[in-house]
């Protein structure tokens, strides 16, 4: 079979690229569809602001009747560029067929265009950096992802790795389930440096959005510019986030966490819409709107994705009543089990507090690189 790689220029070769991976993982119990009008979005450069700061080229890989048969993007992000002063392009959105020509024929293009900007090394999957979903799925395929994270076929890492790319840094999932108790541990800690350091919790305002908003994304950048891979957001790019969020975040699994009148964290977890979106397939409308609007109520798992304290105060247990309040509040409001993710694998702080909830990771993400 012959296989050509082209750029996906157009709108309606960007359209076969968002729309590819509904036929190739029809056949899986666990893929969940991402909803078609939002990945429009996020692949329109007069709506999602990350591309005022990178370069993007999508690329399709078809076959001679003009099949599609796998997808890949290849960006540059500036920001990444200049804060990290690392010459690093990202590769993202890689979908295939189980065929080492095709996957090569992909990586090709996305090597050339990297090599041309002047980029020293690849990166990825990031979807796009690692400000959104990222990592190759390579353990635990056995259920769905939960929401904002990635599912792919075990056949993707031998192709990426026959392709020349290593592992470069592997993120880690927790599955917690609750036993109608909070952990000990947790209690301890969360009362001992709530009387020595005055922490108390504050719910995120959503009448006050924009301002509280404002507080989030400089928590964000403090909180985590010493991580690995970490990319600075911009205020536009959290409100681009935030306005999808905005519908489905609820105000008790949100919350900052001060240290006097200082705010010193922020924690946030979100139901797993995913449980929805599956059912879904994609589309939200004719009647997907409604299978959203009857399921939201019914969801009682949620994802743990942010969980940051600034560097001033690490090290201090603050972590323990973000833990604690979420283990209070989740099952009054219906969550019984959820997901902590994702958690860098040499977070030797992070990873040992959560070790002490659930023995191991129950999903292994990785990250893969390639010197040019």
């Amino acid at each position: 079979m012959k296989v050509v790689a082209v750029n996906a220029s157009s709108g309606q070769e960007l359209l076969k690229f968002i729309k590819f991976p509904l036929s190739l993982y029809s056949q899986s119990p666990y893929y969940v569809p991402h909803l078609l009008f939002e990945r429009k979005n996020l692949f329109n450069p007069r709506k999602n602001p990350f591309f005022k700061h990178a370069e993007v080229e999508y690329y399709l890989a078809l076959s001679d009747n003009g099949e599609v048969l796998g997808r890949i993007s290849a960006q540059i992000d500036w920001n990444y560029v200049k804060f990290h002063e690392d010459r690093s392009g990202f590769f993202g959105f890689f979908d295939c067929i189980d065929d080492a020509d095709v996957a090569g024929a992909l990586f090709e293009k996305v090597c050339d265009f990297h090599r041309k900007k002047g980029m020293e090394s690849v990166l990825g999957p990031m979807n796009f950096n690692t400000n959104d979903e990222l990592g190759l799925l390579v353990n635990g395929f056995d259920s769905s992802p939960y929401f904002m994270m990635p599912y792919n076929y075990p056949y993707y890492r031998r192709l990426i790795e026959v392709c020349g790319f290593d592992k470069v840094k592997d993120l880690y999932a927790y599955h917690v389930k609750y036993d109608g108790t909070v952990p000990q541990f947790i209690t301890r800690i969360s009362a001992r440096i709530k009387k020595r350091y005055g922490v108390y919790l504050r719910r995120f305002n959503l009448k006050n959005f924009d301002s509280d908003l404002q507080l989030v994304n400089k928590i964000y950048n403090s909180a985590w510019e010493k991580n690995w891979g970490f990319v600075p957001r911009t205020d536009e790019d959290i409100e681009f986030i935030a306005a999808d969020l905005k519908q489905i975040v609820n105000p008790s699994l949100a919350y900052f966490a001060y240290v006097g009148d200082q705010p010193a964290g922020f924690f946030l977890a979100l139901p797993d819409y995913n449980l929805i979106f599956k059912k879904m397939k994609g589309r939200l409308f004719p009647f997907g709107f409604l299978k959203l609007l009857l399921g939201r109520r019914k969801i009682d798992r949620l994802r743990v994705l942010v969980m940051g304290v600034i560097e001033e105060y690490r090290k201090s247990g603050i972590e323990a009543a973000m833990f604690e309040e979420i283990y209070r509040v989740g099952p009054l409001k219906g969550y019984f089990e959820g997901e902590i993710s994702w958690i860098l694998e040499d977070n030797v702080a992070m990873n040992r507090i959560i070790s002490r909830i659930v023995r191991e990771p129950y999903k292994t993400y990785r990250i893969y690189g390639k010197q040019l």
